[in-house]
């Protein structure tokens, strides 16, 4: 009886140490607005367009290295304002079934807020 408790514990003991491991800027607590990612991540730009769909938020936004479409869980932006995002893996020529479109590159981030 306590070898297969401590095999279950071994499984989940890795789990909750990854837990512990995500950046804090990309916890929130109920109701509390998140902490703004730290300005050295570089990924801030001005929101050029906004779409929802399927759980999504797909941003277009200004870079000063160009144009980059990012996808953030759903949320509002309006456009013409400046917003942060925590970084996240790239995807080339990636297809939105609920768009009906190809994005060239598109990265995908855990969270996006607004620079105030």
């Amino acid at each position: 009886m306590l070898r297969p408790m401590l095999v279950v514990a071994a499984l989940l003991l890795p789990a909750c140490a990854m837990a512990q491991s995500s950046p804090a800027w990309t916890k929130s607590s109920p109701g509390a607005a998140p902490a703004a990612p730290p300005a050295a991540t570089g990924n801030t730009g001005k929101v050029l367009e906004s779409q929802n769909a399927g759980g999504y938020t797909y941003l277009r936004v200004g870079t000063p290295s160009g144009e980059q479409w990012i996808a953030v869980p759903e949320s509002t932006f309006a456009a013409g304002s400046t917003v942060t995002w925590a970084p996240g893996p790239v995807m080339q020529n990636f297809y939105s079934k609920t768009l009906n479109k190809t994005f060239p590159q598109i990265l995908f981030s855990s969270g996006a807020q607004v620079v105030k």
